[in-house]
């Protein structure tokens, strides 16, 4: 018999009493922002990758291992391929066998949820009000909501969020003389090179994890440095760094060691490590990929976005003599990386975010966020109410978002559907596909191998180079195209190709509707 279950069942039902008594309205505020989270990350999928990463799962488990080089498409059959987000991808193919596209959208909106919890948190454990955090959280969700969907890099998003807590935590604690909480703030750090292993496995953006992890050990080794060395310096953050915690530094660095290490334990080793550094400088991800391009401030929907930025900078100058240089060189990083490309606007909100409520503090001094006082009865009750019915109503806007009706009625909507159905019924070889359909291809018509998906990483420069001068009809495109000896070209009725093969000799439409056009070679 467990004679200690009653008394945690007790002390659990106590802490939770306690925490109603004093639901202020605020909290209520905060448990509505969560709702419009999940309301806003309950989206149709509209992503063209989602589709080849579900092909991929369905690879892993037919075939009892994790491919290395290319199994979809006919321009590359064989060449090697560091399948570097195969975690995932295994995960999602049971997902979507018990549950459809809603089970990974749910899946998804549960990811993003935890990511922007753990920023809300962080942000409290700095001090932040829960108005200003949550405030900051929406405006955060509106700053990246852009690049949420069914991804993988949905959870570097969650797990970049969950180290930053961690980190600001045992940082913040040890300013508060509370050596016990230090202690146990320095040893949950070490969860990170555990987490780490499955991170490297499900999404590239481990490497950020790893920049978050150099950032923070070199800026509290550098504040110690200087706080040594020039006597101003130490007057100055003072309040802010307090003594130095050996014990940190020492903890922070071996952590780092130890989480870089344990990105070595995945299929290619050396070759997991290195592949995230494959997408610096001019590269055919960059030059073609949307996500890839810098945030064009023009378009309305980066607005909230340099909203961010702003008060990015506006708290480096309010904080300036209070910002541990940790804050400094994550801030500084991020904003940078996310201006170079809008798919790294996540980490620069799940790192700003803390900071920017800290500098919106009338007295902005890291401090332990405050408990709230006992309120009276009638407010508990009106603020759990609150709390509820912000939960349930938005709960009950959303969750048909993700209903499977709703999501094939957008699938029919954005991808050729009716097209991909003709070609599964008149097949040909050597297909030139649309860049964004080849997932789409490869998932429902499985026998049709692609010319081009979005891996262009695994097809290479030159082969991404070329296949873009002659989807985009450049100088010298047919002789390219009758030269690779493509039959069937496949693409939307606005694609330069398409345009000019409707006046090419030797090519005749063989399907047609709104979203796509099939030409075949005349025989």
């Amino acid at each position: 018999m467990n004679v200690h279950a009653p008394v945690v069942t007790s002390r659990s039902f106590s802490a939770t009493r306690s925490r109603l008594r004093t639901l202020s309205l605020a909290d209520a505020a905060s448990a509505a922002t969560f709702s419009v989270v999940v309301s806003l990350a309950l989206r149709p999928v509209a992503d063209p990758d989602s589709f080849w990463h579900l092909a991929t799962g369905r690879w892993i488990w037919r075939n009892r291992t994790i491919p290395t080089t290319d199994p979809f498409s006919w321009t590359a059959p064989g060449r090697s391929w560091v399948a570097h987000e195969w975690l995932t991808e295994a995960i999602w193919y049971p997902v979507h066998r018990l549950s459809g596209w809603t089970g990974l959208v749910l899946l998804s909106a549960l990811v993003i949820l935890l990511a922007l919890i753990c920023v809300w948190r962080t942000a409290r454990v700095l001090g932040g009000s829960p108005i200003a955090a949550s405030g900051l959280v929406l405006l955060a969700s509106l700053a990246s909501l852009h690049t949420w969907g069914v991804r993988p890099q949905m959870i570097t998003f969650a797990l970049m969020a969950t180290v930053t807590l961690w980190t600001v935590k045992a940082w913040t604690i040890r300013l508060h003389e509370a050596p016990e909480q230090a202690r146990k703030a320095r040893r949950r750090l070490w969860w990170v090179p555990a987490m780490m292993v499955p991170w490297a496995n499900a999404h590239g953006g481990y490497i950020f994890g790893i920049a978050l992890l150099g950032a923070f050990a070199t800026g509290i080794t550098a504040d110690h440095v200087l706080s040594q060395r020039f006597e101003r310096y130490r007057l100055q953050r003072a309040g802010a760094n307090g003594a130095t915690d050996y014990a940190l530094l020492r903890t922070s660095w071996l952590v780092l060691l130890a989480t870089t290490a344990a990105t070595l334990i995945n299929p290619h080793g050396i070759g997991g490590l290195i592949y995230p550094f494959t997408y610096l400088g001019d590269n055919a991800s960059t030059r073609y990929v949307a996500e890839w391009f810098a945030p064009d401030f023009s378009n309305p929907q980066f607005w909230p976005f340099a909203g961010f930025l702003l008060l990015g900078a506006l708290t480096l100058v309010r904080l300036r003599h209070r910002l541990p240089l940790f804050a400094f060189f994550q801030l500084s990083a991020f904003a940078f990386l996310a201006v170079q490309s809008v798919r790294n606007i996540t980490q620069f909100v799940a790192t700003a975010v803390p900071w920017i409520a800290l500098a919106l503090r009338r007295n902005p001094r890291p401090v332990a966020s405050d408990q709230g006082k006992p309120l009276p009865s009638g407010a508990q009750i009106v603020h759990l109410l609150v709390s509820v019915g912000a939960i349930v109503s938005l709960a009950g806007l959303a969750l048909p978002q993700a209903g499977a009706q709703r999501i094939e009625r957008s699938h029919q909507a954005i991808f050729p559907t009716e097209a991909v159905a003709w070609m599964q019924n008149n097949p040909s070889p050597k297909v030139l596909n649309q860049y964004d359909w080849g997932g789409y291809l490869t998932w429902h018509a499985e026998d049709i191998p692609v010319a081009v998906d979005g891996r262009p990483d695994m097809y290479g420069d030159a082969f991404m180079d070329r296949h873009i001068s002659i989807w985009h009809a450049r100088k010298g495109w047919k002789d390219r195209l009758d030269a690779d000896g493509y039959n069937r070209v496949f693409g939307a009725p606005t694609q330069p190709i398409v345009k000019k093969l409707r006046a090419t000799p030797g090519w005749k439409v063989v399907f047609e509707d709104d979203l796509a056009v099939v030409f075949d070679r005349a025989s």
